[in-house]
Protein backbone atom coordinates (compact mmCIF):
# COMPACT_ATOMS: atom_id res chain seq x y z
CA UNK A 1 0.00 0.00 0.00
CA UNK A 2 1.24 3.49 -0.78
CA UNK A 3 1.68 6.06 1.97
CA UNK A 4 -0.89 8.41 0.36
CA UNK A 5 -3.54 5.69 0.38
CA UNK A 6 -2.80 4.73 3.99
CA UNK A 7 -2.94 8.36 5.09
CA UNK A 8 -6.25 8.91 3.29
CA UNK A 9 -7.79 5.79 4.85
CA UNK A 10 -6.68 6.91 8.29
CA UNK A 11 -7.50 10.58 7.73
CA UNK A 12 -3.98 11.75 8.50
CA UNK A 13 -2.00 14.65 7.09
CA UNK A 14 1.67 15.03 6.26
CA UNK A 15 1.96 16.91 9.55
CA UNK A 16 0.44 14.03 11.50
CA UNK A 17 2.94 11.54 10.07
CA UNK A 18 5.81 14.00 10.52
CA UNK A 19 4.94 14.39 14.20
CA UNK A 20 4.68 10.63 14.73
CA UNK A 21 8.11 9.89 13.22
CA UNK A 22 9.92 13.14 14.11
CA UNK A 23 10.52 14.35 10.56
CA UNK A 24 9.81 17.66 8.81
CA UNK A 25 6.45 18.02 7.10
CA UNK A 26 8.27 18.87 3.87
CA UNK A 27 10.16 15.57 4.05
CA UNK A 28 6.95 13.58 4.40
CA UNK A 29 5.33 15.54 1.59
CA UNK A 30 8.26 14.91 -0.79
CA UNK A 31 8.40 11.22 0.13
CA UNK A 32 4.63 10.78 -0.24
CA UNK A 33 4.62 12.46 -3.66
CA UNK A 34 7.60 10.41 -4.86
CA UNK A 35 9.84 13.44 -5.29
CA UNK A 36 12.53 11.79 -3.15
CA UNK A 37 13.12 8.31 -1.85
CA UNK A 38 13.17 8.14 1.96
CA UNK A 39 16.21 7.06 3.93
CA UNK A 40 16.18 3.55 5.34
CA UNK A 41 15.51 5.01 8.78
CA UNK A 42 12.49 6.94 7.50
CA UNK A 43 11.18 3.88 5.65
CA UNK A 44 11.42 1.82 8.84
CA UNK A 45 9.66 4.55 10.84
CA UNK A 46 6.85 4.74 8.28
CA UNK A 47 6.57 0.95 8.26
CA UNK A 48 6.32 1.00 12.05
CA UNK A 49 3.80 3.84 12.34
CA UNK A 50 1.57 2.22 9.68
CA UNK A 51 1.68 -1.15 11.46
CA UNK A 52 3.43 -2.67 8.45
CA UNK A 53 0.82 -1.55 5.92
CA UNK A 54 3.30 0.68 4.04
CA UNK A 55 6.44 -1.32 3.31
CA UNK A 56 9.80 -0.22 1.90
CA UNK A 57 8.71 -1.77 -1.42
CA UNK A 58 6.14 1.02 -1.72
CA UNK A 59 9.03 3.49 -2.03
CA UNK A 60 11.49 1.34 -3.95
CA UNK A 61 8.98 0.39 -6.64
CA UNK A 62 9.77 -3.28 -6.31
CA UNK A 63 7.17 -5.75 -7.40
CA UNK A 64 5.74 -8.28 -5.04
CA UNK A 65 6.81 -11.87 -5.67
CA UNK A 66 4.17 -14.02 -7.35
CA UNK A 67 1.90 -15.92 -4.98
Amino acid sequence: MKLTEWMRRNRLTDGDIADKIARDISTISRVRRGVVKPTWATMIDIYTVTDGKVTPNAFLRLTEPPA
